[in-house]
């Protein structure tokens, strides 16, 4: 969407993700959900607003509910959406020629949780459980071809951010590397009465297009490559009160606070432990956590104290 609208409009806005995530029914919120839908959403809402007036959090019912003040972009309007034919050609006309690309891969294998640089060749699948963006592609110095995939897990996991899928050929490895050929799509932005005409998820070919300029080109590559890559650790902060069942409260303070590793990456185990003082005695009461990456709150689960209490933290 960003790299769409940048390309038609020449302004770079952020669009709210969260809007995404509390407002359309149809996907799964932070457990996922389809970028069809995705876009289908965004153009029976005539548009997504930006990221400034709806800033993300990650959160799902109860803790968070749709938001309606905040005003879409002008010009975020999902006409239609495109459906890429599933051949090298056909992406990397699409690449050069429209922008970045939405596509669907399996990323459920530890191998390519734990990229971190080169050409990644290991099998991965094509069960399709994760979206991503196709930005280019290019060949290795060994002489290995491939794509070039930001991904939405930080700067500090693979090169910056991005990870090179092996580019074989199709009629070889049917459906691309982990499965980037099969469900490659794009937005098509403006508003239906501009092209009554459009129809969704056409396929593109590669002489229906008109090249890409060499400095639109280096534009676009600008925009989606981040110029900070450096991994920075996030200093761990915490407050909490505890209330008893009897209604009486207290402050609780947490000390002697580890975590390990410190800038913990993607599919890598973390654990973190604390030593908390009540200021005054309570026998039981209810409490409340929180897990928190970066400035984003990603889990919370709440429960009481009146007894036994558990809680499994499922946050990949």
């Amino acid at each position: 969407m960003e790299g769409a609208y940048y390309l038609a409009t020449d302004n770079l806005i952020k669009f709210s993700e969260e809007q995404l995530v509390d407002c359309d029914k149809v996907d799964k919120g932070c457990f996922g959900g389809d970028m069809e839908q995705a876009f289908d959403w965004i153009k029976a809402n005539g548009g997504v607003c930006p990221e400034d007036e709806y800033p993300y959090v990650g959160l799902w019912p109860p803790f968070k509910t749709c938001a309606t003040t905040c005003t879409p972009v002008e010009g975020s309007q999902v006409k239609e959406w495109a459906q890429v034919k599933a051949t090298d050609e056909a992406l990397m006309t699409a690449l050069a020629t429209v922008g970045p690309i939405a596509i669907a891969i399996e990323a459920d294998q530890m191998a390519f949780q734990f990229y971190s640089d080169g050409v990644y060749t290991a099998p991965c699948g094509d069960k399709l459980d994760h979206g991503v963006l196709a930005v280019g592609y290019g060949t290795w110095e060994d002489g290995t071809d491939y794509w070039k995939v930001k991904n939405s897990w930080g700067d500090s996991w693979g090169q910056g951010g991005y990870i090179l899928l092996e580019r074989a050929d199709s009629e070889e490895d049917e459906g691309g590397q982990c499965g980037l050929l099969i469900e490659a799509i794009y937005p098509i932005l403006g508003t239906p009465e501009e092209d009554a005409d459009a129809e969704a998820g056409f396929a593109v070919e590669a002489a229906e297009v008109t090249a890409m300029s060499e400095a639109e080109r280096e534009a676009l590559w600008a925009l989606v490559d981040p110029s900070d890559v450096t991994a920075r650790p996030v200093g761990f902060q915490s407050s909490a009160s505890a209330k008893d069942c009897g209604g009486g409260t207290s402050d609780v303070v947490f000390h002697d606070v580890t975590i390990s590793p410190a800038a913990p990456r993607r599919g890598q185990p973390v654990s973190m432990m604390a030593k908390g003082t009540l200021t005054k005695p309570l026998a039981e009461g209810d409490y409340n956590l929180e897990v928190m990456l970066g400035s984003s709150t990603i889990y919370q689960h709440g429960g009481s104290l009146c007894g036994e209490s558990s809680a499994e933290i499922t946050v990949g």
